[in-house]
């Protein structure tokens, strides 16, 4: 203790600014940079939008890990979740088949069925083919249940929405998510998605009211949106660290006075 007082008796000796020696305590201690999502120090593209990455339309096609339910109308025996029984055979149950790392999917009476790189009308269709070989017109519904995107910051619910097969877009995926908070800083919207382990980065502009169409984007599987927060939540947050340091500082100061 006595070293201490030493120092800041020190410090006031030399006629060194208090408070300047807090403030630049404070800024040493506490970080205003928003966060660096999903970057780890891979090259991020900053031409993104030149480039279309994010408007270019691609089908959904089944891939490793994807988790499945199948079903078949009328044929419970056949499906797996179907989405017609009247019981509860949903994924929440565990009714539900993933595609293994040869990219099949075993199925009842078919066995093993290569779904791997298949869109859903494609899977349906091969599938249904196999079936009529003893079901008339058979009825063949796929759904997925771990496909999402990721929404993070200041949104009223953060963290996964699921996509299924749906062409979900930004608008939709962020109200799904609860819409902004108020501290939101909807100027500065961030979409990032990886293609071919690139990362991609778009930042949007939600409160310019113009071309709302094109800023409208159909997000993908495994996109990650971020909604940063105001400067307002960062200078309130920096005054709440502060605080209890201003009391400190202040207590020593006093003190300081007194043992002179």
């Amino acid at each position: 203790m006595d070293l201490l007082f030493q120092n800041f008796k020190s410090l006031l000796k030399a006629k060194t600014p208090l408070y300047f020696l807090l403030v630049c305590f404070v800024l040493a201690n506490t970080s205003c940079t928003q966060y660096n999502l999903l970057r780890n120090g891979e090259p991020v593209n900053n031409e993104a939008y030149e480039m279309g990455v994010f408007y270019q339309s691609s089908v959904t096609l089944f891939k490793i890990g994807d988790k499945l339910s199948i079903s078949v109308w009328d044929h419970e025996e056949l499906s797996i979740g179907s989405i017609y029984s009247i019981n509860d055979v949903n994924e929440a149950s565990g009714k539900w088949v993933i595609v293994n790392s040869n990219g099949e999917v075993k199925l009842p009476k078919i066995g093993a069925y290569k779904i791997l790189g298949q869109s859903k009308e494609e899977a349906e269709a091969g599938i249904s083919q196999l079936l009529a070989e003893d079901l008339v017109n058979p009825v063949v519904d796929i759904k997925i249940h771990n496909r999402g995107v990721t929404v993070l910051g200041e949104v009223g619910a953060p963290g996964v929405v699921d996509l299924g097969f749906e062409d979900l877009r930004l608008f939709e995926v962020l109200g799904k998510a609860g819409g902004f908070t108020g501290d939101a800083n909807s100027k500065k919207v961030k979409l990032l998605r990886i293609i071919n382990n690139v990362e991609h980065e778009l930042t949007i502009d939600l409160t310019d009211k113009t071309d709302f169409r094109t800023k409208n984007i159909i997000v993908k599987d495994d996109d990650m949106i971020y909604v940063p927060h105001r400067r307002a939540k960062e200078a309130r947050k920096i005054a709440t660290t502060a605080a209890p340091i201003v009391g400190i500082v202040t207590s020593v100061a006093i003190l300081v006075s007194q043992v002179k």
